[in-house]
């Protein structure tokens, strides 16, 4: 071995065996673990809805925010891909009415402010008549407080085992404006 080569090990050597070495690499398996989890979730056998890959988004970016010290500078690169080549308004609105994320997950703040203005934007879209559409925003704290019909055992166990679309028929009459508008939204089992 020449000398360039033994003074190129020892510099090896010295990176790896160094403390800063180990900890970026610790920090960088916890900031691709959680992204490693949502791509199995799209690359299964079982194709997810866009709702459920927005869900997974919104865990893999909570896991980080919690793991790593730098995790801003994670956060922008993911939302910079986010932004600008996967969220859209209708995903937003699709999680938010889909009662298996409504009542089975906690969200982030900075996700709640995103997802209602997706939310909001799709109920101006698909209901062209205004008072329709303040009726619909209305009954969003209906369906998210669990008053009413949304409230009851029945209705809360059937959102654990119904396809949204469905459950919004059979249990959203107390919020028919909104009921309306998560029927449109929500993709059936075939769809995406």
């Amino acid at each position: 071995m020449g000398e360039g080569k033994d003074w190129a090990a020892l510099q090896c050597e010295k990176i790896i065996l160094g403390k800063e070495f180990w900890q970026k690499a610790t920090e960088l398996c916890k900031v691709h673990e959680p992204l490693v989890r949502v791509l199995r979730l799209v690359d299964g056998d079982e194709k997810p809805t866009m709702s459920f890959i927005y869900e997974a988004i919104d865990r893999a970016k909570l896991a980080i925010k919690r793991d790593c010290r730098y995790y801003t500078e994670y956060w922008k690169i993911i939302e910079t891909r986010w932004s600008f080549q996967l969220h859209q308004d209708l995903h937003a609105a699709r999680y938010f009415l889909n009662p298996q994320f409504q009542y089975g997950v906690i969200s982030s703040n900075e996700m709640i402010r995103e997802v209602m203005d997706g939310l909001k934007k799709v109920i101006t879209r698909l209901e062209p008549n205004m008072d329709a559409q303040v009726k619909a925003t209305n009954q969003l704290l209906l369906f998210r407080d669990k008053q009413e019909t949304f409230g009851t055992p029945l209705v809360q166990r059937a959102w654990k085992q119904s396809n949204p679309v469905e459950w919004w028929i059979i249990h959203g009459s107390c919020a028919p404006e909104l009921q309306k508008i998560a029927v449109k939204s929500q993709p059936y089992e075939d769809e995406e």
